[in-house]
């Protein structure tokens, strides 16, 4: 429990302390530990968030360029066009819609005569 109160008192000192320095000038020679701290402080985190910025700055450029170069070793490789007839186009032909009514009224056909064809279709049973 001593400790406790000894760790509030220091608090209570602590907050007094920073609310005096806060009224008083900024040149004061009682306030220049603080002040030593806070500033010490700010430099600290402006220089970090500067590295940090930096960094990702770097990152991205050196990404960029990699890219860059990726691009340029496959169009080294085969031209645009080729490579267009090379890849693959995913679903994107099948999800296409047909180019007309007529189409896809024969694809609603089809689809439903399977389906009929599947109910319609009855399992083999045993041989009597």
């Amino acid at each position: 429990m001593n400790a406790l109160l000894l760790l509030q008192h220091i608090l209570d000192q602590s907050i007094i302390y920073v609310t005096t320095c806060w009224s008083l000038p900024w040149a004061a020679t009682v306030c220049q530990p603080l002040w030593n701290w806070v500033a010490t402080g700010s430099m600290l985190t402006g220089a970090l968030i500067l590295l940090r910025t930096t960094w990702k700055v770097v990152d991205y450029m050196l990404k960029y360029q990699a890219a860059l170069r990726a691009e340029a070793y496959r169009q080294q490789i085969a031209p645009g066009e080729e490579m267009k007839k090379l890849r693959w186009e995913g679903d994107a032909s099948v999800l296409q819609t047909p180019p007309d009514a007529d189409g896809a009224a024969r694809i609603r056909d089809e689809l439903d005569r399977r389906k009929l064809q599947e109910h319609a279709m009855v399992p083999p049973g045993p041989k009597t």
